[in-house]
């Protein structure tokens, strides 16, 4: 059990909980009523800042460090403080600010009174609880000292080291270390983020606090968002351990697939959702009170607008994952206005309505067809089959081991879903209606699921393109539509079995209390609530945490490391011990699919290949290595390109099967290479060997 290799790492992950939620949460609190609300959206509001932060400091010539960029944010969370202030005096004495200010239907705040405060600890106590069965696959499982050997994992790993070394965290060229030195655009505010708080040595560690981050990110998040859509509190109470116990995300995303900047979007997502949400009911309130009305929200729109930012920063396809949640929601209520305006005549308002309908649909399609999105497209992932794209378009789930407990909690997940589709429906007829877009923006994801998996072509390559038609990145937004339907349809159920096993069930659902008390047969609801919780619990092995145990295995584990998997536990050790071995500016020449990629972040040495994929010209000294290198004896090429790169060392490890290719295919000339002479062994591990490089010495 690895729990007690996390106590080290509490003070990481509370600093990093404190830093993503502080520097915005005055300033969205003072226009929310809900703090759950304002919590779930502030790591989205933190992420556009340290965005727009990472792009200044590189333009300034201002390094990236904490020393420099702590200050900015504590300055930004002063005066967050002051404006909530401010908001909160105003609301003291009964008034309102004026545009621009706070919205004067929150109302005068008071001392909370102690079923409300009941009510915080409750739903608290159960983000905690969802919180920690989210993460209880790595904390019981994973050695945070380890690298998640998973081929985005090792790239985000050395930019995060690169980052430390070159102090430049921009996400256009802050990651061009990994590039041979070219700038690209890369999304690298996680990479930013995540330097805040690392050192060289550290980088491992510091990553993998940020998992458990996200995770709880993603469920306070979720539940916000369920707070926002369904009134029942135990919907709400309900939907912080669902949040946690999906599959996908954060299961998938932050273990066996692990890719760190598209996990933070999608962690992000809830909490700028719900927002959203709130935003277009306040502008739908007060649309036809004119621009005096709308004007009051115009503070909480920039921080809707901000948090967007926040989270494409994060990862680009968060703006597509945004489009297809809020669409759905979005164009019947539009609809609706714009009837409403061409009956009240009011042209202008008509056509403002109109124009801003038309490019909420018109944008996300458009930029379908950029190139950008379309080289996404054209990764080379095709689609699996059509009984395959049906079973797992309404039930997501990842490649996990499959055991009976991950069967049940697909199953319970899929009656959840139903059962809360069925409650939706029926309460829409009521005299307090909910909306249907939820069920609306569940199918859509259906749908991209659908597509991601089958077997059809430049359709399905146009509509997936963003997520790399890769149907793992799609479940885990569309695991996010899921939650308020299975928490409302937790809800109908215990609804159910509370009228059923309870003495209610004799009068209606309204008995009155004082015969209850007679009767002495009244049964609490919350004890429904909790013994069906448990139930389902049991019944789904604590959320199939064998299959998700088995997923962090996958890639944490050395000793049973999945198809990822690029340097055993010896060679680890063996990267760990060149900290000692070879003097500081060394580099390191070795196939990074064979674990030479870890000299940097484990081993604190450069290398040649910091990345799995190759990205250097076809004349590149890099170039000529990876393809040439074994022929160092009688190729002058060779000599001159080590020189030019200032190689001292190889890293050489057995050939061998890496997915469904051999790693020699990707770099053959770092296979065969005769080490008998020219080479002087410094250290062994595994497989690998690490030698130092004479063959290039000046002949005496």
């Amino acid at each position: 059990m690895m729990l007690g290799q996390w106590w080290a790492l509490i003070p990481t992950i509370v600093g990093m909980l404190v830093l993503t939620t502080l520097p915005a949460f005055f300033w969205t609190r003072a226009h929310l009523r809900s703090s759950l609300v304002a919590l779930a959206v502030s790591p989205a509001i933190v992420f556009a800042v340290l965005s727009l932060l990472s792009f200044v400091f590189d333009a300034c010539g201002i390094a990236w460090e904490r020393a420099k960029v702590f200050p900015v944010l504590g300055l930004f969370t002063l005066l967050g403080a002051v404006v909530w202030l401010l908001a909160a005096a105003k609301r003291a004495s009964g008034g309102h600010l004026h545009a621009g200010g706070i919205v004067h239907a929150i109302g005068t705040r008071r001392p909370l009174g102690e079923k409300q405060a009941r009510v915080r600890a409750s739903t608290w106590g159960m983000i905690t609880l969802g919180s920690f069965l989210a993460a209880m696959p790595m904390l019981f499982r994973a050695d945070p000292r380890l690298p998640a050997q998973q081929w985005d994992s090792t790239f985000h790993l050395n930019g995060v080291w690169s980052i430390l070394h070159s102090h430049s965290a921009s996400s256009f060229g802050g990651l061009a270390d990994l590039y041979g030195g070219r700038e690209f655009y890369y999304p690298a505010t996680w990479h930013a983020f995540v330097s805040l708080f690392a050192t060289p040595t550290r980088v491992v560690l510091t990553a993998n606090a940020s998992s458990i981050v996200l995770m709880v990110i993603w469920v306070v998040g979720a539940t916000a968002l369920t707070s926002v859509l369904v009134p029942s509190r135990s919907a709400i109470l309900a939907s912080p351990v669902l949040a946690g116990l999906l599959l996908n995300m954060p299961a998938d995303n932050l273990t066996m697939y692990n890719q760190w900047p598209n996990a933070s979007g999608l962690a992000l997502i809830p909490g700028v959702f719900a927002l959203t949400i709130l935003v277009g009911r306040r502008f739908a309130a007060d649309c036809e009170l004119g621009l005096p009305a709308l004007l009051r929200h115009l503070p909480l729109s920039f921080a809707a607008l901000f948090a967007m930012l926040g989270a494409i920063s994060a990862h680009p396809t968060s703006a597509f994952v945004l489009a297809a949640l809020l669409l759905p929601a979005l164009l019947p209520a539009s609809w609706k206005l714009i009837v409403s305006a061409i009956r009240a005549g009011a042209r202008l308002r008509t056509l403002t309505l109109g124009v801003f309908t038309f490019l909420a649909l018109a944008l996300p399609f458009f930029a379908l067809t950029t190139d950008r999105i379309r080289v996404m497209g054209e990764y080379p992932r095709a689609g699996i089959s059509w009984g395959y794209a049906l079973s797992h378009m309404f039930t997501p789930a990842p490649p996990f081991t499959a055991t009976l407990a991950m069967s049940m909690e697909i199953i319970v997940q899929a009656l959840l879903v139903l059962l809360g589709i069925i409650a939706l429906v029926l309460l829409s007829r009521t005299s307090h209606p909910l909306p249907l877009w939820p069920i609306a923006s569940y199918l859509v994801f259906c749908f991209l699921t659908f597509l991601a998996y089958a077997p059809i072509g430049e359709f399905r390559t146009f509509l997936v393109a963003p997520w790399y038609s890769d149907a793992r990145r799609i479940m885990g937004a569309q695991g996010l539509t899921m939650v308020p339907l299975m928490a409302l349809g937790f809800h109908a159920l215990a609804t159910f079995l509370f009228q059923r096993f309870s003495s209610s069930r004799l009068h209606g659902a309204h008995i009155a209390e004082e015969s209850a008390k007679k009767s002495g047969a009244l049964l609490a609801r919350w004890k429904v609530d909790v013994a069906l919780g448990l139930v389902l619990l049991l019944v789904t092995g604590l959320g199939a945490y064998d299959a998700r145990a088995a997923a962090t295995d996958y890639v944490y584990d050395p000793d049973h490391l999945g198809k990822p998997g690029m340097a055993s536990r010896g060679e680890l050790a063996m990267i760990r011990r060149m900290q000692l071995l070879i003097p500081a500016e060394a580099v390191v020449l070795g196939d990074p699919i064979a674990g030479a990629a870890y000299s940097e972040v484990i081993g604190q040495h450069h290398v040649v290949f910091p990345q799995l994929t190759r990205v250097s010209p076809q004349d590149s000294p890099e170039t000529i290595l990876a393809e040439r290198f074994h022929r160092i004896g009688d190729d002058p090429a060779v000599c001159e390109a080590i020189r030019s790169l200032q190689v001292t060392h190889f890293y050489e490890d057995e050939d061998g099967m890496y997915y469904d290719f051999r790693r020699s295919s990707r770099y053959p000339g770092l296979y065969d290479v005769d080490t008998s002479t020219g080479f002087e062994l410094v250290d062994e591990g595994g497989t690998a060997k690490l030698w130092k490089i004479t063959a290039c010495d000046p002949k005496e």
